[in-house]
């Protein structure tokens, strides 16, 4: 090879042990999902259930906002359609921005303030967006 593309002479090059490369990952692997697992216990209680204002509906959210759950309760049953689909509507908004609420306070004891609340819940196994950070 010519210097300008690389070295002119073989040199050796250091041998790689995939097998300790491996064990070491599991092993950090095992230590993040052990961290993980209580992020995650503790996430799973952000969820909530919100009933509205006049207790017709009641909406559960995941801590980001993922709606689960819709009731009608038995004072939906005198409402219009259009007025059903409105107090769902309303009570999953109160519900998004209290489970978020909810998720911020659970887990800022084990967040560095500098570190987004979406990026530990990423790597807590969770997706979307809490609307933190």
């Amino acid at each position: 090879m010519d210097r300008e593309h690389g070295p002119d002479r073989l040199g050796r090059v250091p041998e790689f042990d995939f097998a300790a490369s491996m064990r070491s990952f599991r092993k950090d692997m095992d230590a993040l999902n052990e961290q993980a697992r209580a992020v995650r216990h503790l996430i799973a209680a952000a969820g909530v259930r919100v009933e509205s204002e006049g207790r017709e509906v009641a909406v559960t959210v995941t801590y980001d906002g993922r709606l689960v759950g819709v009731e009608f309760l038995p004072a939906a049953a005198d409402m219009e359609p259009a007025d059903q689909a409105a107090a769902v509507l309303d009570t999953y908004e109160r519900a998004v921005v209290t489970a978020r609420r909810r998720a911020r306070e659970v887990t800022a004891h084990l967040v560095d303030p500098r570190q987004s609340l979406d990026a530990v819940l990423r790597a807590a196994g969770y997706e979307g967006e809490s609307g933190a950070g």
